[in-house]
């Protein structure tokens, strides 16, 4: 059985990077996946970079290593046509990925502003009930 897997990272392997979500806005870039799923042979891989070197360049700051691997990325592939366009998808991966999460924050965010935990122990959405707590009668500061 043979397996397509890249051996180095960039445009040969932008096929099988996998985008992890994270809970942090910015995830760290030292932890990088790359997985591939073959339904007609009925085979699947999933390799893991620890890029431990980065860990250390970043000083373990998610935004610093994000940074310093574009940098390395655009220093080694984006030599020509092909490495700049790559080098411009990955990018924009990246801004969208931060815009997405700049937007779940916000919507967070204002869902908590909207509810309020009363002394009682209640939590009430202030949008429903404006004035006080519906459980205890205590008007909202």
């Amino acid at each position: 059985m043979f397996l397509t897997i890249p051996l180095l990272e960039g445009p040969a392997a932008e096929q099988y990077y996998s985008d992890n979500e994270s809970a942090n806005f910015y995830p760290s870039m030292w932890n990088r996946h790359y997985e591939h799923l073959d339904l007609q042979k009925g085979l699947a891989w999933s390799l893991s970079v620890h890029d431990y070197d980065l860990l250390a360049r970043s000083e373990g700051n998610c935004r610093e290593s994000r940074d310093l691997l574009l940098a390395e990325w655009r220093a080694r592939f984006a030599y020509n046509d092909g490495g700049k366009e790559w080098f411009k998808r990955v990018t924009k991966m990246f801004e969208d990925r931060d815009a997405r999460n700049k937007t779940e924050l916000a919507e967070r965010s204002a869902a908590r502003e909207q509810s309020w935990k009363c002394e009682c122990g209640t939590v009430v959405d202030r949008t429903e009930f404006q004035g006080a707590c519906p459980h205890c009668g205590r008007r909202f500061s």
